[in-house]
C-alpha cells in the first residue's frame, strides 16, 4: 500500500512538472504573472501590469472569458523583459506602456492597434510594422515623425 502511494505521488509530480514544461515551451504566461482590470466594455479586459519572472512574454487573447483589448500606462514599468507577442485583439497601448524597458529588444504588435499614446516613443524604436499609416488611425504625431526616420 505505501508503495501505491509513493507511485502515485510520484506520477502525479511528473504530470505536474512536464505541464508546467510543456506551456513554458509554448510562450504561455502563467495568468497570474498579469494584473488585469475591467475594460471599456463589458466583455473586455484590459492588462494593468506585469509581474512575472519570464522575460520573453506572449499575453493571452482572452482572459476568463473577457477578450484583452488594452495595455494600461505603465504596464511593463522598468521591468527586464527581452520579448512581447501582443494578441490581435489588442487595439491600446496606453502611455509609457514599456516605459524603461531597457532590455527589450522585440514587441510583435498586432495591425489591429487604434491608439498607441504619444508617450510610447521607446516602443518605436523596437516595433516594426508594415504600412503603418495605414493601420494605427490615432497614433500621436510625434511618434510618426520617430517611425518615419527609423523606416528611411
Amino acid at each position: 500500500m505505501k508503495n501505491a502511494v509513493k507511485v502515485l505521488i510520484f506520477v502525479v509530480a511528473v504530470v505536474l512538472i512536464a505541464t508546467g514544461s510543456v506551456f513554458a515551451y509554448l510562450g504561455f504566461n502563467k495568468p497570474s504573472d498579469f494584473n488585469f482590470a475591467d475594460g471599456a466594455k463589458s466583455d473586455t479586459i484590459q492588462v494593468n501590469e506585469y509581474s512575472g519572472s519570464e522575460k520573453e512574454i506572449v499575453i493571452p487573447e482572452k482572459y476568463k472569458g473577457k477578450t484583452v483589448t488594452s495595455l494600461a500606462a505603465e504596464t511593463f514599468l522598468r521591468s527586464d523583459i527581452v520579448s512581447v507577442e501582443l494578441p490581435d485583439t489588442l487595439t491600446v497601448i496606453e502611455e509609457k506602456a514599456f516605459y524603461e524597458c531597457d532590455e527589450l529588444v522585440s514587441v510583435k504588435i498586432s495591425e489591429n492597434i487604434k491608439t498607441l499614446a504619444e508617450k510610447n516613443v521607446e516602443l518605436a524604436e523596437k516595433i516594426h510594422i508594415n504600412n503603418y499609416q495605414d493601420i494605427i488611425s490615432e497614433m500621436e504625431p510625434k511618434l510618426i515623425g520617430i517611425m518615419n526616420v527609423l523606416s528611411a
